[in-house]
Order: structure tokens, then C-alpha cells, then sequence
């Protein structure tokens, strides 16, 4: 078993690619907090904060304009008499519905999900940023390219019950069960809240976030999926290693259902022996 130092050296400057997906590799020790999770509100809604406080001239000035920003549900609504404006508040998605049955209904949509294409954008811990090009086809298949798509640095592949990790420049290729990876969050056939630990559920003014962990332990760290609200889409997803690192992958021109082909689940060339892990 490699430890996750090893690990990183390894894959070199493509490392936290797939660290987030490297769980199994953690020692044993190493514990999960769960109440040390993913801000879930901080992922959804980053900016969001910043904008509201602002001045009107700072956001003109951020949009390019001129005059006055027209009115809309953050903007200025009424000044006192010494020019401060007051703002009126945007309304949280599904404030009148609860916890559980938000996480419900994220669980129901991950589960009638069956295909998925976009590209995506992924931040790593280290700073760095990825892109690639992404393919899902429920239960248990998955395919990330990172890089070009006709010469992918780095390729991702989960099939057979497997995740393979290809890195083309260094000519390795590592596999480790999906189970023992957050990876399980998006590819088991029936997800439910029997099986997961629903750690939150978070609400922005379009989107929600609920994070999950696994009740049995197998896979270490927690996962976060964020959706567009109200009508439910998947936007992005978090992972959070038990070194609490976090790994963001933000996915853009999603298209659901359409035909995905059983060449892209192949099991990656090793051009060599696997390793293990």
C-alpha cells in the first residue's frame, strides 16, 4: 500500500488530480472529523457575499457601466438621507423545506441519473488548475480526461468495479477499488440514506449542497455535490481527504442522458504492470 506522500511524488506535477480520488491509500490512522467538513455554503455561493456588500458605483464599475445599476433583487431599493443604500435580501432556495427531504431529493437525482457528458474544471489543493473533459454513465463508470482529449496527460477511468489512474508522462497506471474512494457517491447503483451519513445541507440563492461520508468507513473523506436549484443539475462536486485537502470539480455544458459509449469504460493501458493499491 502506498502512503499518500509516495503517492504524490509519483504522479509529480499531476498529483492532486488524483489524490482526491486516492483515498484507499491513506493510513490507517489518520482520522476523519467530520465536523471539520466541507463549508458546503462557502462552495456554493463564493462570490456572492462580496457583491451584495459592495457599493452600487463598485458594482457598476465591475460590470462596466456607467449609470446607475438598473434594479433587481440585489440591488439598492431605497437611500437615507445620507446616501446609504439599503439592499433588499435575496431569498434562500427551498428555505420552507427541510433538511432531509432536500437530501432526498438530491439522492433521487443522483439515482435517476444514468448519462452525463461536460467538460470540467478542477482546483486542486496545491492551487493548480485542471481541465478536462468528463463522461458518466450510472451505476459504476466513470471517464476523465485531463488535458487534451487526443493526448490526455492524465486519464481516469472507473469500470469493473475499479478506478484506474493512467499518467501518460510517467507511464504508470494505479487502480484501487471504487468503494474505498468518494468516487462511490456518484456511481452506486442506489444511493440512500441508509448507506450514506448526510453530513449537511446547504441553500444559495440557486443552488444547494448537500456532503455526504460513508456510514461503513470503507471510503475515507467526504463528498459534496452541488446542484442548480430549484429544478436539480448537477454543477459541481467536492472532495475532502481525511488531511482535509479539498479537490474542486466544476462542470460546465452538461448534457444528461444521451449515448455514451462503451469504448470510453476500456480499462486504460498499463504499458506495463499495474500497480495495486
Amino acid at each position: 500500500m502506498i502512503g499518500t506522500a509516495a503517492f504524490i511524488a509519483l504522479m509529480g506535477g499531476v498529483s492532486h488530480a488524483v489524490a482526491a480520488f486516492s483515498l484507499a491509500m491513506q493510513a490507517p490512522d489518520a482520522p476523519l472529523d467530520i465536523a471539520e467538513n466541507v463549508d458546503a455554503q462557502v462552495i456554493i455561493d463564493q462570490g456572492e457575499e462580496a457583491r451584495a456588500e459592495a457599493s452600487p458605483e463598485a458594482r457598476a464599475a465591475e460590470d462596466g457601466q456607467n449609470a446607475p445599476l438598473e434594479r433587481g433583487a440585489d440591488q439598492p431599493v431605497a437611500a437615507d438621507l445620507e446616501g446609504e443604500f439599503i439592499t433588499e435580501p435575496v431569498p434562500l432556495v427551498f428555505s420552507n423545506v427541510d433538511d432531509a427531504k432536500i437530501a432526498q431529493n438530491v439522492l433521487g437525482y443522483l439515482n435517476d441519473l444514468t448519462t452525463a457528458t461536460a467538460s470540467f474544471v478542477q482546483s486542486s489543493p496545491s492551487g493548480a488548475v485542471q481541465e478536462g473533459q468528463f463522461w458518466l454513465r450510472r451505476p459504476r463508470q466513470l471517464r476523465m480526461e485531463y488535458g487534451s482529449s487526443n493526448d490526455p496527460s492524465l486519464l481516469i477511468v472507473a469500470t469493473q468495479g475499479n478506478v484506474y489512474v493512467r499518467d501518460n508522462a510517467l507511464e504508470t497506471t494505479d487502480f484501487y477499488p471504487v468503494k474505498k474512494t468518494p468516487l462511490r457517491f456518484l456511481l452506486t447503483k442506489e444511493l440512500d440514506a441508509e448507506t450514506l451519513d448526510v453530513v449537511s445541507v446547504q441553500r444559495g440563492t440557486d443552488s444547494v449542497a448537500v456532503t455526504f461520508a460513508d456510514v461503513s468507513g470503507d471510503a475515507e473523506g467526504d463528498l459534496t455535490v452541488v446542484l442548480d436549484a430549484p429544478n436539480l443539475r448537477l454543477r459541481q462536486w467536492v472532495v475532502r481527504d481525511p488531511q482535509n485537502n479539498v479537490t474542486f470539480v466544476t462542470l460546465e455544458d452538461l448534457v444528461e442522458g444521451g449515448k455514451v459509449s462503451n469504448r470510453l469504460f476500456r480499462v486504460p493501458d498499463a504499458g506495463g504492470q499495474f500497480i495495486n493499491n
